[in-house]
């Protein structure tokens, strides 16, 4: 399995925050169906708590971040989908096993990818099946440089999402061909700069675990998923690690 998974280096790091100066998408359950919430309940509680985003790539897996599913700590853990905004998230689905890559670290948050076994299918959605390698090495070839990140987190101000943001970036591996300890063979780097008004464009908490595409024309390709990144997401840049 490839995938690819936001992060941001620089001085402070952190989960992945919320889609920075992006876009609503006021129908979600229709344009992007198979991107879902994830949510956390505490010590068998009714109350659910949001905390990263998803893509079901088949009926029972959900694709995430592998530290979404450490931050959970003994908390159960529930898959939201089918909803246009996420205060009226009503269909929820328990998650009956997790995977996380066996050479994931939480401190260096290098292979952070996991997967969410469900209880049982979600059958109302389509799922984005993952691609080959070679299908995606061409995805990111045929894009010409051109990403799109979509997540449920907060926003540049850490106000709470309504709706699914996404964002359009672009491909910045040539801006960090020279930071330290950059592997190419590992990471892209993505990210968009507003020169006029200055400001960053990207993911930013509740992003984590959500889908990275390469666009070409119409189409979408799942090429990864985001991990962590500035505290402060104020940078021109997230690099995307291949794994």
């Amino acid at each position: 399995m490839v995938t690819v998974w936001v992060l941001s280096i620089y001085l402070s790091v952190s989960a992945a925050q919320g889609i920075t100066y992006g876009e609503e998408v006021k129908n979600s359950s229709t344009d992007y169906p198979s991107v879902v919430s994830i949510w956390s309940s505490q010590n068998g509680g009714y109350s659910k708590d949001f905390i990263c985003t998803g893509t079901l790539i088949t009926s029972r897996i959900v694709l995430t971040a592998a530290h979404c599913i450490s931050s959970n700590g003994d908390g159960t853990l529930h898959v939201g989908f089918g909803a246009n905004r996420l205060d009226q998230v009503s269909n929820f689905v328990d998650v009956s096993a997790s995977w996380r890559h066996p050479r994931f670290s939480l401190s260096l948050l290098v292979n952070d990818v996991g997967l969410l076994l469900l209880e049982k299918s979600i059958n109302q959605v389509s799922p984005l099946s993952i691609s080959s390698k070679s299908a995606i090495t061409s995805a990111i070839k045929k894009s010409k440089g051109k990403y799109e990140a979509v997540g449920w987190g907060v926003d540049q101000n850490r106000q709470e999402a309504t709706f699914l943001k996404r964002v359009a970036i672009d491909d910045q591996t040539g801006a960090v061909s020279k930071v330290k300890k950059w592997n190419n063979t590992v990471w892209i780097a993505a990210g968009k700069f507003n020169k006029r008004e200055r400001i960053y464009a990207g993911t930013c908490s509740g992003d984590s675990g959500g889908p990275l595409y390469a666009l070409s024309g119409s189409n979408r390709v799942l090429i990864g998923i985001t991990s962590w990144g500035a505290k402060n997401c104020e940078l021109e840049f997230r690099p995307y690690s291949l794994g």
